[in-house]
């Protein structure tokens, strides 16, 4: 049976007890409503280690406020999903306890917003107060040569906030591996590199994106959607399907491509483009002319849902 546990301390003991008896832990870090991405996760976990921790908790440093009091909290059916999947214990703290005397959630999810990255293009520890806030909150900045990339155009704090929880995260649960899904390009990339720069041992594990019948990748916001939303959805979501195949008839032109798919969203409608970006899936470096492998990773907004897409292509992929 699942343990649902919500203390840092007890979580702490519960992950030197499997590490003294010599079991391997793995970890999937979520914010709960979970979907078949993070059953997919727990399986590549479960395949991997010998215990496993899923987290659930909405992290406030990555939100704009509104986008934190309107996410989806769903803890009954989140431990009921991992413990069909397999989990050990679900980690689901509260925000006092992942950020001690910070305040409110609301000022935490403000803190950050507008701030640009670190510039020095390393890392950086800092630490940041909230107003009328006892204590203040370690925050990691992630240098602009990651934020200020794709998705980090319009908001490089959340990425900041992104590093700042999974590394406490990490400190809590102490894992052997963590368990990550490529369809967080930019995401997953960050997280690499500052594991680097901790001087971690725990091991990441990129996991392939799992897709609905209708060709979406799983979300936690396609919940949000209503059926002809979810179609809109489907039917722009093609076009990153077939870059692949587009690929493999002799296409190279990346930047052709990305304009294609925005020309795309025209034709279905009700479509708004954040951001289509081809990239190096390590550097984040935009590919123009694809020679081996690639990300082709969009974001885009349903009536005020922003949802995420990605496909990894490559030069003979088939």
């Amino acid at each position: 049976m699942t343990q649902l546990i919500e203390s840092i301390g007890a979580t702490r003991a519960w992950s030197r007890e499997q590490r003294g008896a010599g079991r391997s832990v793995g970890f999937v870090a979520t914010q709960g409503c979970l979907h078949e991405g993070h059953g997919a996760l727990i399986d590549a976990a479960k395949s991997r280690d010998d215990v496993v921790v899923v987290s659930v908790f909405v992290n406030p440093l990555q939100f704009y406020p509104e986008g934190y009091a309107a996410y989806p909290r769903t803890l009954d059916a989140d431990v009921e999903l991992a413990e069909a999947r397999g989990a050990d214990v679900v980690f689901a703290p509260s925000v006092e306890e992942m950020y001690p005397g910070s305040g409110d959630p609301g000022g935490l999810a403000a803190m950050t917003k507008g701030v640009d990255g670190a510039d020095d293009g390393v890392f950086v520890s800092a630490r940041s107060v909230v107003e009328g806030a006892e204590e203040a909150v370690p925050l990691i900045r992630v240098p602009t040569r990651l934020s200020m990339k794709m998705d980090g155009k319009l908001h490089p704090w959340h990425f900041d906030g992104v590093a700042t929880v999974v590394a406490r995260l990490f400190d809590v649960v102490a894992p052997d591996r963590a368990y990550f899904g490529v369809k967080d390009t930019q995401q997953l990339a960050i997280l690499e590199a500052m594991n680097g720069w901790l001087g971690s041992e725990i091991e990441i594990v990129r996991v392939p994106i799992v897709r609905d019948p209708d060709g979406l990748a799983s979300s936690s916001r396609l919940s949000q959607l209503d059926g002809a939303q979810r179609k809109r959805a489907a039917r722009f979501v093609r076009a990153f399907l077939g870059v692949q195949k587009r690929i493999d008839s002799g296409e190279r032109d990346m930047v052709g491509i990305a304009r294609s798919i925005r020309d795309h969203a025209d034709v279905v409608g009700g479509i708004g483009v954040d951001s289509i970006d081809i990239v190096d899936p390590l550097t984040l470096e935009p590919v123009r002319e694809i020679v081996d492998r690639a990300v082709v990773y969009g974001a885009y907004v349903i009536d005020g849902v922003r949802i995420q897409e990605c496909v990894e292509v490559s030069v003979g992929g088939g």
